[in-house]
């Protein structure tokens, strides 16, 4: 999904590269704390991140604690299923290949 590739890329740096096999998501996206997911990191972030327990930061949270039904309440139909989908590694949108790489 392009929310794990988007991890995947930031975990990397500097070089550039990281993989993350199929079999690693399960652990990478509970542990993901909420401002380094993908469209996380403004706003959204802070009003999920404020629906939490104390002391609860990551995706694994969300998932935990958050029904979808209190995530659409909260945010809207379209941002709350996104939310609840994208703590569970569901995401809909296309990974796209960068075409104008540098050296």
């Amino acid at each position: 999904s392009k929310l794990v590739s988007k991890l995947a890329s930031s975990h990397g740096k500097p070089a550039g590269q990281a993989v993350v096999f199929p079999g690693a998501i399960v652990k990478l996206l509970p542990e993901t704390k909420i401002p380094k997911a993908r469209l996380l990191g403004g706003k959204l972030g802070k009003r999920v991140a404020a629906m939490l327990p104390d002391c609860e930061d990551t995706l694994g949270s969300i998932a935990r604690f958050l029904s979808l039904d209190a995530l659409t309440k909260t945010l809207g139909e379209e941002s709350g299923r996104w939310v609840f989908d994208a703590c569970r590694g569901i995401d809909h949108e296309e990974v796209r290949s960068t075409e104008n790489v540098l050296p």
